[in-house]
């Protein structure tokens, strides 16, 4: 979060127009940057998972593959754990390019394929995924969306990003052993990941992309 806040901050500008994609609950971003931004807009597919979000000024239900707002609205498209629940990506890059204003920014943070997380998800099955998720961070099954990881490596994202005329500006493999950090015996399992396997202490890949 404070590499995504930070990327947020090199791209913030007054009197911007924001469009927060799959916004669930809230957004602190949102809300650290409110006296920049002129208007937000949120977007999800479900209503559900809206409530009580106080950061937006507007939000809309709708499919992410077909954005209900004109050419060229925003100056900035922002996008947190979202993009590895989309079954067609490229659909939804291309409409988050299609409502940026020429020189717009996409930000997004998204989990690593082969993230260690991701490992032993695989390893016990989504069903156990879930009860973990509910065990270590209170995350009801209702707030368990499918995933698809179709665009959730450094090379899946580039191509399917330029593919549709973005121009990448950062695109940053992020280790963060602490993710695991909610109990001791976890934060070990962390540390032994990225002692031995390197590749999978890459927890979440961070972009910021320009049209």
């Amino acid at each position: 979060m404070v590499l995504f806040l930070r990327l947020f901050g090199q791209i913030a500008k007054p009197e911007m127009t924001l469009l927060d994609l799959g916004c669930g609950r809230g957004n602190v971003v949102v809300d650290d940057f409110r006296s920049s931004i002129k208007e937000a807009i949120g977007i999800d597919a479900d209503q559900s998972a809206v409530e009580g979000n106080t950061s937006m000024d507007k939000i809309m239900i709708g499919n992410v593959e077909h954005l209900p707002f004109p050419d060229g609205h925003f100056d900035v498209v922002i996008s947190q754990w979202v993009i590895e629940h989309l079954e067609y990506p490229e659909k939804v890059f291309a409409e988050c390019y299609r409502v940026l204003k020429p020189g717009g920014s996409f930000l997004f943070v998204t989990p690593y394929a082969y993230s260690s997380v991701l490992v032993v998800k695989r390893m016990f099955g989504s069903s156990f995924s879930k009860k973990i998720l509910k065990w270590v961070y209170g995350r009801e099954e209702q707030d368990c969306f499918e995933t698809m990881y179709r665009a959730n490596t450094v090379s899946s994202l580039e191509s399917q990003l330029s593919h549709v005329g973005f121009q990448r500006k950062e695109l940053i493999q992020n280790p963060d052993p602490s993710y695991w950090a909610f109990n001791d015996f976890f934060f070990r399992i962390a540390l032994f990941f990225e002692k031995y396997f390197s590749k999978h202490t890459v927890m979440h890949l961070v972009g910021l992309y320009r049209k």
